[in-house]
């Protein structure tokens, strides 16, 4: 699936209150854009809609609130902020945040196939448990949570853009307290960037593509200290100048043994570098120990973090917001790959935060993974019995997709490594 930054969506979203209360919803977890993100209600235009007519559209489908039967129960309709969506977020929106006051607190009808819930609660309810780490938000929502004052007033115009400063990586609080930077990296399509990770004292994977990156990244944290710098794995849209940025930031590097025996030695001159293993502490988050994870299978040494609450899991590249996780020799075992998915998904964290691609709520996308590799397995198997090479195997399986020459490389090594695994499990 290819992702154009380019094409904006016009949308609007609904801020219904009642007396000191605000209705919002979180986005069903399957859903392609901000899975699992609180949100207030409402949806995309369609074509030669207004505003106002896209507003009445989407409150009717999504809550079954009709706002033309309702008229004697609005005191205050009007249009208070717009807010477009920054190129890095892949899903990219220009949306228009109409308020819409009540004197009756109502019981919507949610349509479930769009939220997994909906709730009213108070701002101050509602911003205390976005900073507990809940609550996944997009900054422009947060701020309007941030803006309330204790009678709704925000007025026209409310600024809900997002004024990154130029020549800075963006941090970007999708949760409370942990801020993911969207890094500029060579990495592989459709994705054009890494996230890094900022939690208290850590960064994780930083991985900027040029020297001009870099000291993007060097000005983000000119003022902000730091104790390490952490690489899940080995891998280069992971790694890239990430040992130049410690070496001038004069911090150690923390990566597991056989990250470190998989990087050349000399990437470590002059450089600290500790050891990580499954169980050990890196840093705090919100008062919890931040906990180091195991999750070999995509590359032997990946390490994944998390705490003991679970609120949230750095899943690194188990899985991807687009596309397949490439499963390849030597690093790669796909054995490992599904034991690793199936670990995370009986530990069941509430949040999960992928290398590439928006965060996510619940293990739904660990789960689809887990599904599709699955199937393609027993695709693989059943292939295998009529005999066919692994070049039929690719053309039977990827023929109609017109995939480019790497990506064809690619989807080739996944077939051999669920061949190798099939083999030593003895079913072929």
């Amino acid at each position: 699936m290819k992702i154009d930054p380019n094409k904006i969506v016009n949308s609007v979203s609904a801020i219904i209150q009642y007396k000191d209360e605000v209705y919002m919803v979180k986005r069903a977890p399957y859903l392609r854009a901000f899975p699992g993100f609180l949100s207030f209600p409402g949806g995309k235009k369609e074509e030669g809609e207004s505003d106002q007519e896209t507003l009445f559209r989407e409150l009717k489908e999504e809550l079954n609130f009709d706002l033309n039967e309702n008229k004697h129960l609005i005191k205050n309709i009007k249009a208070v902020g717009n807010a477009t969506a920054p190129i890095f977020i892949p899903y990219r929106f220009t949306n228009c945040f109409w308020l819409v006051e009540l004197s009756e607190k109502i019981d919507f009808k949610l349509d479930e196939t769009e939220a997994e819930w909906g709730k009213w609660n108070t701002i101050s309810t509602w911003v205390c448990e976005y900073e507990a780490g809940h609550h996944l938000i997009i900054p422009p929502i947060l701020k309007i949570l941030k803006n309330f004052d204790g009678r709704f007033n925000i007025g026209e115009n409310l600024d809900l853009r997002e004024h990154y400063e130029q020549g800075k990586i963006p941090l970007v609080p999708f949760v409370s307290n942990f801020y993911l930077l969207p890094v500029p990296s060579n990495t592989l399509p459709p994705f054009d960037t890494t996230n890094a990770f900022f939690i208290n004292d850590i960064l994780v994977d930083p991985s900027p593509k040029s020297d001009e990156v870099l000291t993007c990244l060097l000005r983000t944290f000119e003022n902000i200290p730091l104790k390490a710098v952490l690489l899940t794995h080995h891998h280069p849209d992971h790694i890239q100048h990430a040992n130049t940025f410690a070496k001038l930031k004069n911090i150690p590097i923390f990566l597991s043994q056989d990250t470190s025996e998989r990087i050349s030695k000399n990437y470590f001159n002059d450089i600290v570098v500790k050891i990580l293993k499954e169980g050990d502490i890196v840093t705090t988050w919100n008062g919890e120990n931040v906990i180091v994870h195991e999750v070999p299978g995509h590359d032997r040494g990946q390490l994944a973090l998390t705490v003991p609450s679970k609120k949230w899991y750095i899943v690194g590249d188990l899985i991807q917001a687009a596309g397949s996780v490439v499963i390849a020799e030597p690093e790669g075992d796909m054995i490992q790959y599904f034991n690793s998915l199936k670990r995370v998904i009986d530990y069941d964290p509430k949040i999960i935060l992928p290398s590439h691609g928006l965060p996510a709520s619940t293990v739904f996308a660990l789960k689809r993974t887990l599904e599709h590799r699955t199937q393609r397995e027993e695709q693989v198997f059943k292939l295998a019995q009529t005999k066919m090479s692994e070049d039929e195997m690719l053309e039977h399986i990827y023929g109609k997709l017109k995939l480019s020459d790497l990506l064809k490389l690619l989807a080739r090594k996944n077939i051999e490594s669920h061949l190798k695994k099939l083999k030593i499990e003895k079913r072929i």
